[in-house]
């Protein structure tokens, strides 16, 4: 175990070491308003350039019946030229701020991703364990938050929010992430996850293998990857019926512990 324990801190000191590097400097945060104020520019320049062609074009219809407006339509035809030349290089620079923001996100995401994918994996296990074997994949966002998941069905490529299932089972799917994510955080010392009645929409069997899966993550693993620590599970229940067959349980009748003043 303590092997087990050295190597799942490296691994985390290693993600830690990743994430660090990946943080955007304070130059790459501005890349967004860069890009907008050049698409702003950019906005300004080509209305100039409209304007400009308008009134060369009515330089070019007074010429015909006057004298002396050849050097005013050289001069407009050199602005334009000017202009075309700036809204060249805006275009170009507003081109490069936005292949810079792709290639941040693509990193951020594949960032996301190398931390988040065991997590992932990990509640689409339980999930099938429970019987809940319509999914393919679990996603999580920018902030390391469930997304959304992917179903397990052919040409079916969309990602469904956990609010779009029915309540119980997207009760049943926000429990396995947070036991997922409380068991990563338990990895340096053990962590508290109070639960209020948690399974009060989950049928019988459902019930029961659920519960197999509070004991797994309450015992948590050095093996899996990434190592999961033990959790101190309290459940808050209206039911306790439901969990009287948890010998190795320890059970507290809060009733009988009220003190009423008379």
């Amino acid at each position: 175990m303590q092997q087990a324990l050295q190597l799942a801190e490296e691994a985390l000191t290693a993600a830690r070491e990743r994430v660090g590097k990946s943080e955007l400097t304070a130059a790459e945060q501005t890349i967004e308003q860069r890009y907008q104020d050049a698409e702003t520019a950019l906005q300004l320049r080509e209305k100039r350039l409209h304007d400009l062609k308008d009134e060369m074009n009515r330089q070019r219809g007074r010429l015909e019946g006057s004298e002396g407006l050849h050097t005013r339509v050289a001069d407009a035809e050199s602005a334009v030229r000017e202009a075309e030349e700036a809204l060249a290089r805006e275009q170009l620079e507003a081109d490069a701020h936005k292949r810079l923001r792709d290639l941040f996100e693509d990193c951020r995401d594949n960032q996301v991703a190398e931390v988040m994918g065991p997590i992932g994996a990990r509640v689409l296990q339980w999930s099938q364990s429970i019987g809940l074997n319509e999914y393919r994949e679990v996603r999580f966002g920018e902030r390391y938050l469930p997304d959304g998941i992917m179903l397990d069905s052919a040409g079916v490529n969309r990602l469904q929010a956990l609010a779009d299932e029915s309540y119980g089972t997207g009760e049943q799917l926000s429990l396995l992430v947070r036991l997922a994510l409380g068991g990563t955080l338990a990895r340096d010392e053990p962590t508290v996850a109070i639960l209020d009645d948690p399974l009060a929409h989950a049928d019988a069997a459902k019930h029961r293998r659920i519960l197999e899966v509070l004991r797994l993550a309450a015992e948590g693993s050095g093996a899996w990857t990434p190592a999961a620590g033990p959790l101190q599970i309290l459940i808050f229940t209206c039911h306790p019926d439901r969990f009287d067959y948890l010998t190795s349980a320890r059970q507290i009748d809060l009733a009988s512990l009220i003190v009423r003043e008379s």
